[in-house]
This record gives structure tokens, C-alpha cells and sequence, in this order.
């Protein structure tokens, strides 16, 4: 096997980087890693109510809910909010204990990716940059259970990946509740799993009746799981959860168009263009018959029946996920190739589209913030005793710490589904009080009067960048 490059199914023990890897989310956590989301409020406050009430609702999101015609949080699967429930019940609920959750689980996915690909014959060079793309993909999620589906898909495909009943049972389990945990990642275990089991079935290691019956027992724990969770009928749950999913994604038909569009509008072509061709190359390299990273074929033939399933399913969270776990790919494929030049031209190639993609955003990523006067605000609601709370998630964080005051509604579900988030000022409500970022004010209220300023760069005004996105507007 070439120098520095794993023998395939082993890990140099003399390895670091798997152990250096958790201690980079310290400094991460202790700056505040993740970075607000929009949907921040949306997923935790399930479990900050299982904490307090034992409910499977969120009462952050009351108005929003009310639309489905129940308070019950059924528009997701249940495994994410009993899961962080437990967490802030030994950690209690803080900004500090959320964060610290979404820096444990992303070090951990990220450990078990660069753990896996090493396992596969890829360089040291060539894991981290996977690692590198599955952190920028993380990034952009904040809150939401992204990191922790994908840990548990990451770890199912250990289970899955040697022959052994016991092995394809637990991974079939954790796989089936990966999909528990985020609905989306459907479009990775279903493939993964499958391809797997054709492999298996091809070197003679494991019989097709097995592999079902086993793959069934597995799906059949999670789902005795899932229906202990669910504070409703099975009925209820996907009446509610496919009327969420018909408000989300387009019809199956319009997928493709949905995803091209997203590819192509605007900036995303010269943003994204460098990023598909570097995936096309490797893709490419891997196919050739001679090619190095043969051992990587099962995982391009899952991305691009992955890349199938989620344009049809939802293409434009796909666009997402496919370009960032593309790259991860393709850092893997030049980072088996058998010498050292060309694994690092490969992988200078993968960051150069990590860069075309994130340079402006990572950028305003290290921006010096002005942060919320979280006192002077507090005191400013306090005059208006009988008003109505209404916080964004920059103001549940850095303002109430997550501990809403009892009633308190997030501004963006203050309204029904059919609604959107759009409103004029003009239609506030005389017994609310509105706290929300300038960027959020400008976007969804149209006579605001309020303009957030725009990221520059070199003269350059991004105007689809905020430059100050902590700054809060308190509307009496």
C-alpha cells in the first residue's frame, strides 16, 4: 500500500487527529459555535417542554401549530426532542447547554466520518478535508438535528459494513432512527443500506433472506421506540407530519426544476459551478477501471442514487446536503490516489471549492459583532407587562437565554401556516411587543422603514449577507 495512505480496514494507531478532533470544538463552543438559525427556536423548544410539562409540544410555535389544528409537536419525528430533553435535564436549559449538545454531537460525527474514511485506504490529508466538508455543512444548520442524524447514519454504516446478524440488526436500528431523528436522511440510509446489502450478497458473506429479516427486526425496535414517543395515534402523527411535508417540499415532478433553479440562480453558478466540476472529476476517477479508490465506488453509486431520492423528495434541502457530502467524496477519492503530488493537488482542488462557495460567509463568520443589550431590552419589555412576548431567535439566545417568560412566541411563527411570515407593521397587534433582528424586520415587514446593513467585501456590497445580524429592534 502507498506511504501515507491507510491500509484499508485499519487505523495507524499512531493517528491523532480522531483524538485532536473533539478538543477543536472548545475554543468553537466557548465563541459561540453554532451560529444562530432561523429555526432555532423551532427545535428546541420541544424539549425544553418535555423538560418542564413532560408534553411533546412547543409552545414557542403555538400559532403556527394551531394551523395543523393540534399543539401537539407532530410535524417531525420525536426522537430529537426526547433526546435533547435529556440533555438539558442532567445540563439544565441555557444557551450554553444547547450549543454544548450540537459541539458533542458535530465533533463526534466528524470524528466517526475521518475514522471511516481512514478504515477505507484515504489519507490523512484526504479524511480531513471530508471532515472540512462535513463541518461547512453542519455550520450553516445552528439547531436543528442535522448533526445528530448524521452521526447516527455515519455509525450505522460501521455496523452495516462487515458481515454478522448482530451487526446488521443494530445498524439497520440506528439507521431507522437517524431517520427518527431528521426525516431527510431517508435519501442516505435507504441507499446505503441497500448497496451494502448487495455487496454482501455478491462475496457470498450474508444470505438475502437474512439480510431482510434482520433489516426488519431493526426497523421493527425503532418503530416500538417511535410509537412509545408519540403522545398520539400513528394516524395523527402522519396526518400532521404529511401536511407539514406538502407545505415544504414541491410535488415530485417539480423536483428537478426546483434543484436545477437553486443550482443556477444568480451567483450560484459561479458560487457552485467549481464545486460540481471538482465532484464530476472525482466521480469520473472512480469509475475509470483502474482506478485507486476503488473501495470508494459503493459510496458514489449511494451519492448518486442519494442525489436521485432527495430531488425527488425535497430538492431544495438536497442542494445543500449534495454539493457538501459531494466534496466529502471527492476529498476521499484524491486522497486514495497513489502519490503524494496528486493527493495534494486532489485535495487543494476540494478546498479551492469549499472556498468558492463559503469565502463571503466565512468571512462575516469572524466579523466583530455588536451584541444585544440584553438588560436594557429586558427592561424595556418589562414596562409593558400585559403585552404579548414575540422574540426572534436572536433574541431567545442572547436576550432570554432560551428561558422564554411563560406566553413568549417565536416572531416568526406568529402566524398561521397559509399566512407566511410576512405582515405589515401597520397590522401589529396595539397588546404585543415585537423583538426581532433588523435583517428579519426588513425582510417580512414591508412598511418597517427599518434597512439592516449589508455584508461588504473590497467595495463590494453582498446584499444577500447581513452585516450585523444581532442587532435587535424592540417594537412596543
Amino acid at each position: 500500500m502507498m506511504a501515507g495512505v491507510a491500509r484499508a480496514g485499519t487505523l495507524p494507531v499512531r493517528d491523532w487527529v480522531p483524538w485532536a478532533l473533539p478538543f477543536l470544538w472548545l475554543p468553537l463552543w466557548l465563541w459561540g459555535w453554532p451560529r444562530p438559525h432561523v429555526d432555532d427556536l423551532f427545535f428546541t423548544g420541544t424539549a425544553v417542554e418535555l423538560v418542564r410539562d413532560g408534553r411533546l409540544a412547543n409552545p414557542w410555535i403555538g400559532p403556527w401549530m394551531a394551523s395543523f389544528g393540534t399543539d401537539l409537536y407532530l410535524v417531525h419525528p420525536p426522537f430529537f426532542p426526547y433526546i435533547l430533553g435529556g440533555w438539558i435535564r442532567i445540563f439544565g436549559v441555557s444557551t450554553a447547554a444547547f450549543t454544548a449538545f450540537h459541539c458533542v454531537v458535530q465533533a463526534a460525527a466528524i470524528s466517526v466520518l475521518y475514522v471511516g474514511l481512514r478504515r477505507g485506504g484515504v489519507s490523512r490529508g484526504g479524511a480531513c478535508a471530508g471532515g472540512a466538508a462535513l463541518f461547512i455543512l453542519l455550520a450553516g444548520c445552528g439547531m436543528r438535528p442535522d448533526a445528530l442524524a448524521l452521526l447516527l447514519v455515519l455509525v450505522s454504516q460501521f455496523m452495516i459494513a462487515r458481515a454478522g446478524a448482530a451487526r446488521w440488526a443494530a445498524g439497520s436500528f440506528i439507521g431507522a432512527s437517524a431517520v427518527l431523528v431528521q426525516s431527510f436522511v431517508v435519501t442516505l440510509v435507504i441507499p446505503l443500506h441497500l448497496l451494502h446489502g448487495i455487496r454482501l450478497l455478491r462475496r457470498r458473506e450474508a444470505a438475502g433472506a437474512e439480510l431482510l429479516a434482520f433489516t426488519a427486526l431493526g426497523v421493527a425496535a425503532a418503530t416500538a421506540l417511535f410509537a412509545a414517543a408519540l403522545p398520539a395515534s400513528f394516524a395523527e402523527f402522519f396526518r400532521v407530519y404529511l401536511m407539514h411535508a406538502r407545505l415544504a417540499t414541491p410535488s415530485f415532478y417539480h423536483g428537478p426544476i426546483i434543484f436545477w433553479r437553486a443550482l443556477t440562480f444568480g451567483w450560484e453558478v459561479p458560487r457552485l459551478g467549481p464545486t460540481w466540476l471538482i465532484i464530476a472529476v472525482a466521480a469520473w476517477s472512480v469509475a475509470r477501471r483502474d482506478s485507486p479508490a476503488q473501495a470508494l465506488r459503493l459510496w458514489w453509486a449511494a451519492f448518486a442514487a442519494s442525489l436521485l431520492l432527495g430531488v425527488s423528495l425535497y430538492a431544495t434541502y438536497e442542494v445543500g446536503y449534495a454539493d457538501y457530502l459531494g466534496l466529502a467524496l471527492a476529498a476521499a477519492t484524491w486522497g486514495c490516489l497513489p502519490g503524494a503530488r496528486q493527493r495534494r493537488l486532489g485535495i487543494a482542488a476540494v478546498l479551492l471549492g469549499f472556498l468558492s462557495q463559503n469565502a463571503v460567509v466565512l468571512l462575516n463568520q469572524l466579523n466583530r459583532r455588536e451584541m444585544p443589550d440584553a438588560a436594557a431590552i429586558r427592561a424595556a419589555v418589562a414596562t409593558h407587562p400585559r403585552s404579548r412576548l414575540l422574540v426572534d431567535n436572536i433574541a431567545g439566545r442572547f436576550v432570554y437565554d432560551f428561558r422564554l417568560p411563560p406566553g413568549a412566541v417565536d416572531w416568526m411563527s406568529r402566524q398561521p401556516i397559509a399566512s407566511g411570515y410576512a405582515s405589515l407593521l401597520a397590522h401589529k397587534p396595539a397588546d404585543e411587543i415585537w423583538i426581532a433582528s433588523e435583517w428579519k424586520l426588513e425582510r417580512y415587514l414591508s412598511d418597517s422603514g427599518i434597512h439592516a446593513k449589508r455584508m461588504r467585501l473590497g467595495g463590494i456590497t453582498f446584499n444577500a449577507i447581513d452585516r450585523e445580524p444581532y442587532r435587535l429592534v424592540v417594537i412596543p
